[in-house]
């Protein structure tokens, strides 16, 4: 062969290169594209192709000039002033209190790879006393406006885990597609978060908790489920009161059907977001209150369990009608009907110890 048919060979090999890569990126933007016109079950079938597709990433302090727009105009839980204010205060990368993940497909067109965020979560990492070995419900965090407005800062993992422990608090997850698709590519992601921070935890040999710091915002805006009381949720007694509302709440499900779907398809009468944590082995921690923001008044710490034996016996509960819950909570419903007993499905972290030193923890979703 001589060398100008060489190259000539070697040119038509990359030209047929960069022809299967547009073919690929058209193939995802079609889907993509398919995805929002679709309903049903044709849609829940592409998605599951589309989602194999899509690759598990950490967002750096400076990402790529298409990520600012496309996670502020996914975001639909903490609006933030604008694209550039949402990285500066959320995104800042490893080895910060504040961290992005995302499940995104990447499209070239031969100089640059633009990202397309499927589903993001924000992250907030804080350093809590360990007592007796273990994390007070009461240091996760409960502070919504505390969490968005404090800036991104360098995070040391404990310098003494005997003393020391991590709770890495995810905060809202957003998403480009409605809440039917979102669920099931928002599973994918927490799943992906989880195996990858109690790794790190692994690793560095310190407890690491996740706890999430979610919305309450269906009870927080009916009357009818939190007795108005919720401009008065400063007052410590009225907490008291508020607890026990919003924890029959939950164990009820809203009494007003909602319409949209679970992330399984099926419809459901139950809080949308309880039924995405719990439905992934979470179980409900606590009930926090912050005075003077009336749409995040009452919110919930939904705690996936670093045993993944526990997180597999959630899930279980769960999906056969209860609510599996930390046992401090019980004690606030103070006679509870026969009903409610039956839908509570108390947690004990403890049932079956979880060695350290043994194989990396993973989180399952397979039913």
């Amino acid at each position: 062969m001589s060398f100008v048919s060489g190259i000539r060979s070697r040119g038509a090999v990359a030209v047929s290169g960069l022809a299967a890569k547009f073919s690929r990126n058209a193939v995802l933007a079609s889907e993509l594209e398919k995805l929002k016109g679709l309903q049903g079950e044709q849609r829940m079938v592409l998605f599951r192709r589309f989602a194999a597709k899509v690759i598990f990433e950490e967002l750096s302090g400076k990402p790529h000039a298409s990520i600012p727009q496309q996670l502020f105009t996914n975001e639909h839980v903490h609006l933030a002033d604008s694209p550039e204010d949402l990285v500066q205060q959320r995104v800042g990368g490893y080895g910060t209190d504040k961290r992005c993940f995302t499940r995104q497909f990447n499209l070239s067109d031969g100089r640059d790879v633009k990202p397309e965020i499927v589903t993001g979560v924000f992250v907030k990492f804080v350093k809590v006393p360990l007592v007796n070995g273990g994390i007070s419900y009461a240091d996760i965090p409960g502070n919504i406006e505390g969490i968005l407005e404090a800036p991104v800062a360098d995070f040391e993992t404990p310098s003494d885990p005997e003393q020391e422990a991590v709770i890495a608090v995810p905060y809202t997850i957003s998403s480009n597609f409605d809440h039917s698709l979102w669920a099931g590519g928002g599973r994918l992601l927490i799943q992906e978060v989880y195996n990858k921070l109690y790794f790190e935890a692994f690793q560095s040999r310190y407890t690491l908790q996740i706890a999430t710091l979610s919305p309450l915002r269906p009870f927080n805006r009916n009357p009818a489920a939190n007795m108005g009381l919720i401009d008065f949720v400063d007052d410590p007694q009225v907490q008291d009161h508020l607890r026990v509302l919003a924890l029959e709440y939950l164990l009820n499900g809203d009494k007003e059907r909602i319409s949209k779907p679970l992330y399984d398809g099926h419809h459901s009468n139950m809080d949308l977001v309880m039924a995405f944590h719990l439905g992934n082995g979470a179980y409900i921690g606590d009930i926090k209150f912050n005075p003077g923001n009336a749409k995040d008044a009452v919110m919930v710490n939904y705690v996936y369990p670093s045993n993944p034996v526990v997180l597999a016996a959630n899930k279980a509960a769960f999906k056969a009608g209860q609510r599996p819950m930390a046992a401090h909570l019980t004690r606030s419903l103070e006679n509870p009907s026969a009903y409610l007993r039956s839908r509570i499905a108390l947690v004990d972290v403890n049932a079956v110890p979880f060695d350290p030193s043994g194989d990396r923890p993973e989180m399952h979703f397979a039913a």
